[in-house]
């Protein structure tokens, strides 16, 4: 389940470029100038709003206030570096029509890169959620979890588990037949019949996507149940203020978004669909962030 992603020995069992010549591989190229255009400006777009964020995020009153804050500096930054990836890589890949046998370094790299960032910064959304509960929760008990340099911990915590499954679990790899990223890289190539089939299944990274399905929406639910309550109980007006409903739809939008994505990578990972469901979690992957 777990083996070492970088190894030459790997590399050459589970992801060879043998089954066709340099010039077959070309061939197989489709480039498609709309569809990686969208996914760079999307990129870019979603880049120009996180400058600002990160820049405010990054002053130092800013990160002495609340242990909340460092995780969304780091959570921001590293969603910047995940967008480098799965929007504004992927879009030059989809414009080229390369696959990993065309380009295979830049390829390979990234696919390794994509589920180290999705893993990190998926698991960045769990912590700050939990974050967030038990500090509106229990004061004491989240000084005690997360206040000043204890917070570091789950910060090098999400890093090393998103570096573990990006390092030792399969890479995911960009097709030209449908602009999207998949496990295993010789998709929708009838004339390849690549040995290790079973290896193209990340059990772990399904794993994954199966806990952030069930735990950040739980979160999300138990905080704003939580505010809710606490609202009303110290409150005569029976209605939510227009910041609580903002908090109710922001959080309801990312949980959809989050969910959206980790469950349509997690079933097409197992089961055939549409090219349409395809692009949706490809879109849902950008926009989540």
């Amino acid at each position: 389940m777990f083996e070492f992603n970088l190894s030459p020995a790997y590399i050459d069992k589970y992801y060879s470029c043998d089954y066709l010549t340099p010039e077959e591989w070309e061939k197989e190229k489709i480039p498609n100038l709309f569809l990686g255009s969208i996914y760079i400006i999307m990129g870019l777009i979603f880049l120009s709003l996180y400058i600002p964020v990160i820049y405010v995020l990054s002053r130092r009153e800013m990160l002495s206030i609340s242990s909340c804050y460092p995780l969304m500096l780091t959570l921001s930054i590293f969603d910047s570096l995940t967008l480098c990836v799965n929007a504004i890589s992927l879009g030059i890949f989809s414009i080229r029509g390369d696959m990993l046998c065309t380009s295979f370094p830049f390829v390979y790299v990234t696919g390794l890169g994509a589920i180290f960032g999705w893993c990190t910064c998926t698991t960045l959304c769990v912590t700050l959620a939990l974050n967030r509960i038990v500090e509106a929760v229990n004061k004491r008990l989240s000084d005690f979890l997360f206040k000043g340099k204890k917070v570091v911990f789950w910060l090098v915590a999400c890093f090393g588990y998103g570096m573990f499954l990006g390092l030792f679990t399969p890479g995911i790899f960009i097709s030209p037949r449908y602009n999207a990223v998949f496990f295993d890289p010789y998709i929708g190539i009838d004339k390849i019949h690549a040995r290790n089939n079973d290896h193209y299944i990340n059990v772990p990274h399904a794993i994954h996507n199966i806990s952030i399905c069930i735990v950040l929406p739980s979160l999300y639910i138990i905080l704003c149940v939580f505010i809710i309550f606490k609202y009303k109980a110290v409150s005569s007006v029976n209605r939510l203020s227009k910041a609580q409903k903002s908090l109710l739809m922001q959080s309801s939008l990312i949980c959809l978004m989050t969910f959206g994505a980790s469950s349509l990578y997690l079933y097409f990972q197992f089961f055939p669909v549409t090219e349409a469901l395809i692009l949706l979690a490809q879109f849902l992957w950008v926009g989540y962030k």
